[in-house]
This record gives C-alpha cells, sequence and structure tokens, in this order.
C-alpha cells in the first residue's frame, strides 16, 4: 500500500458531516494535487482508480481501513461522503482517472 496523508483539522474543528464535506469540497487545490499523485501512482505501481473497501486494490481512506479491518484505535478521518462522511473520496478518484487519461490513455 502507498499511503497519503492529506493533513486537516476539518474533523475536529465542525461539528457536523455536512459541514466537514463542504470545507473539504473547497479544498480544490489539496484535492486536485492528491488526485494527480494518485493518477502517477496508478501508472508506475498498477493501482486501480477505482474506491476500495480496502479489501482489493484500488483508493481507500483512513477510515475504511478501520471500519474494514476493525482497527482497535484506528484512524476514523477521512469518512467516505458517498458512505455516509465527509470525504469527497469519489471526487479525488474520479480526478485522479481524468488525470491518468489525459496522461497516459
Amino acid at each position: 500500500s502507498i499511503g497519503i496523508e492529506l493533513v486537516s483539522r476539518v474533523m475536529l474543528d465542525v461539528p457536523d458531516n455536512y459541514s466537514r464535506w463542504r470545507i473539504w469540497w473547497e479544498r480544490s487545490k489539496e484535492l486536485d494535487k492528491a488526485s494527480q499523485l494518485i493518477a502517477y501512482l496508478s501508472k508506475v505501481e498498477g493501482i486501480p482508480l477505482v474506491y476500495s473497501d480496502a479489501t482489493v486494490p484500488g483508493v481507500t481512506t483512513h477510515w475504511q481501513v478501520t471500519k474494514t479491518y476493525g482497527v482497535t484505535g484506528g484512524h476514523v478521518d477521512c469518512w467516505p461522503r458517498h458512505l455516509g462522511g465527509y470525504f469527497p473520496a469519489l471526487r479525488v478518484t474520479r480526478q485522479a482517472q481524468a488525470y491518468y487519461d489525459r496522461w497516459y490513455a
């Protein structure tokens, strides 16, 4: 696995998932750079550009790994919006696919 850390205090500073999602959504530069890095890593490492539940190769989050494997004391940040949370994981994954298509397809 390859970890990319997106550092923020969004989860700590904002009390509800909708507001957290809005803040993350507006962090376009950070999400865009992460997407570019993921597209590159997909090319050189063969990582599929799909959201993963952490049981198969793909793009996932701390939250998903903790939930999938029941990690005691694990991370709960970057809870994906499409799974009831706030982090725009599908946006990042789709952006990465768009970069991959533009650069390598």
